[in-house]
């Protein structure tokens, strides 16, 4: 979403699945806190391979400081709610993207695809399910090159560790 115009951004806007709301390489537009929904953060490289870096849902920032370049894009898997981040939610939202990425990083290095898979499901269910018996239950339009990205693995890899994760049971 590109505003083309001078008039001011909106401090409260809604998300249309697809469409995008930051673009990589571009300056941040603003600075925004999710409401409601999910939006996708990934990168494309430079042959158009999209990478999902990370799902962001309700509290988490969207965008940054206006002089920032960003280094992905978002755009919302389902209708998304957004209203403009202040100052304290900018700051809070930088540290909670930076441990996000350091999570991963760590994850990569030491985690089983399997054991990487599992925890960022139960982070998924946490943050967009709803408890069920055994676990959670989340509708999110995610493919397995999304899960891949997510947990720094193949589509490949994600395949054979979601067939270990329904065969133990983890995952229904």
């Amino acid at each position: 979403m590109v505003n083309t115009t001078n008039d001011p951004l909106p401090l409260m806007f809604d998300v249309l699945p697809g469409r995008e709301v930051i673009s990589q390489g571009e300056p941040y537009p603003d600075a925004w806190v999710v409401r409601s929904g999910a939006l996708l953060m990934e990168v494309v490289g430079l042959e158009g391979h999209r990478l999902a870096l990370d799902l962001l849902g309700p509290g988490d920032l969207v965008g940054g400081p206006a002089s920032w370049m960003a280094d992905a894009s978002v755009r919302a898997l389902v209708t998304s709610g957004l209203f403009a981040a202040g100052p304290i939610a900018l700051r809070d939202g930088l540290a909670r993207r930076a441990r996000r990425v350091a999570w991963l990083a760590c994850s990569v290095a030491w985690d089983r695809i399997a054991d990487r898979l599992m925890t960022r499901l139960d982070d998924l269910g946490a943050r967009f399910g709803r408890p069920v018996p055994g676990g959670w239950c989340f509708e999110l339009p995610l493919t397995q090159e999304h899960l891949a990205g997510l947990t720094g693995a193949t589509r490949e890899s994600v395949n054979r560790a979601l067939t270990e994760l329904v065969a133990t049971g983890r995952v229904e």
